[in-house]
Order: structure tokens, then C-alpha cells, then sequence
């Protein structure tokens, strides 16, 4: 039986440690992973489940990810001393996250990748991790940055991305995706404000719907 597993979260730096025994309890199984942040993705798909014997670690078993879709955002790694979206600390953090998904040894097809800005798929460690992860198809939903910039000598960075969809008010500078992604069928740009913007009703901080309540921030609702 393959299994479904979607979050639904109240406010930025919401963070639930149970989700990652639950992922790891149900790795063979699941299939679609909605919603979950960064950190609760790395504890999850944590490759290696090892104990301590007499000082020795020794793996028992690894553990098998392999997503049709995957879902996630870096809005668990808002701290409180630094609220701010837009902060170069969790841009930061949110980078170093992205290098360890990559050498957990988990698959999925589909990602659909949330947060305001630093998602940059034509740079380490973002390219490095959409291909040890196997990604054939990318939603990416940003408010700012620059997501797509031509390196100074175009190649190929992602042979197998078949499908890229841009939703927010990041920058595309390429005159070169032809070269960069040559296995591209499909690309979409949804240019649009995500904060200010008067959106009721998404599909626009990820691919589940879902309807904005009187008094809660349209961020927060989406996560």
C-alpha cells in the first residue's frame, strides 16, 4: 500500500520532531510527502539508522525514499530571534539544510520547493541536490531572488529536469535554458506578488490547495 503524508502548519518556525520517526517508520511505503520543512526532511530521509555498541556504531539498515512528489519549505528554519523571511542567516541555514538532503540517498521525481528568497537551481547546492536527488520535474514558489542565472560559460546542469515552474516575483537571467536544462519539455513562469498580492485561494505556496482564514497570514497558511 503506498501512502500519503501532508502537513498543514499554523505560523513560520512551526517545527514537529515526530514527523521524522514517522517518515523513517513508513520510508518503503510512502510515496507523496506534502508540506514538510527542511529540517524535518533531513531527520526523515537520515540514510543510516545505526546504534551505539560499546562505543561502535553499526548500521543496521538503510533506509529506501523513493517519492513520486515531495513537498517542501525552509519556513521551520525561521528563528525567533530573527523572524524576518528575508535574512541572510536563514538563507544560510537553508543552504547548508540543501547540502545534507543531497547525501541522504532519497528519490522523488516531483519537488515543489517553498520560501522567500535563495533557492538558486543554477548554483550549488541547490543544482548539486536536485541531481543526487533525481529530480525530473520542479515547482519552485519564491517572493525574490534570482532563481535561474546563465553560468559564465553555459552547459548542462540538470540533463534529466523535464518539467520547471516558477511561481512569485524571483528573476529568470538566461538566454540559455535550452543548454542548461536539454531535457525541458515544459517551462512555466506564473510572475505574481505572493505577500501583497490578493490571492484567496492557492496552488501559489505549493501544489495543495487551500483557503486563507480571516486573520491569518497568508505565509503561515501555507506552510
Amino acid at each position: 500500500m503506498e501512502l500519503t503524508l501532508v502537513l498543514f502548519r499554523r505560523y513560520v518556525g512551526q517545527y514537529f520532531p515526530k514527523l521524522a520517526k514517522l517518515i523513517t517508520a513508513n520510508a518503503k511505503t510512502l510515496r507523496i510527502i506534502g508540506k514538510i520543512g527542511l529540517t524535518e526532511a533531513i531527520e526523515g530521509f537520515n540514510e543510516n539508522v545505526s546504534v551505539l555498541t560499546t562505543f561502535i556504531f553499526i548500521s543496521l539498515f538503510k533506509l529506501s525514499i523513493a517519492l513520486t512528489r515531495l513537498s517542501l519549505i525552509n519556513f521551520d528554519l525561521v528563528s525567533k530571534e530573527q523572524p524576518e523571511l528575508d535574512n541572510d542567516e536563514l538563507s544560510l541555514t537553508s543552504r547548508f539544510y540543501i547540502r545534507r538532503l543531497a547525501g541522504l540517498g532519497a528519490c522523488f521525481d516531483h519537488l515543489s520547493y517553498t520560501c522567500f528568497t535563495g533557492f538558486e537551481i543554477t548554483r550549488m547546492p541547490v543544482v548539486f541536490m536536485l541531481r543526487r536527488c533525481k529530480v525530473k520535474s520542479l515547482r519552485l514558489t519564491m517572493q525574490s531572488g534570482v532563481a535561474i542565472q546563465d553560468p559564465p560559460t553555459p552547459k548542462v546542469l540538470l540533463p534529466d529536469l523535464q518539467t520547471l515552474e516558477l511561481v512569485g516575483s524571483m528573476e529568470v537571467r538566461s538566454d540559455y535554458l535550452s543548454r542548461l536544462f536539454p531535457s525541458l519539455e515544459r517551462f512555466e513562469f506564473q510572475k505574481q506578488d505572493l505577500i501583497t498580492g490578493l490571492i484567496q485561494r492557492a496552488r501559489v505556496l505549493s501544489n495543495y490547495d487551500f483557503v486563507i482564514e480571516p486573520n491569518i497570514n497568508p505565509i503561515a497558511a501555507a506552510c
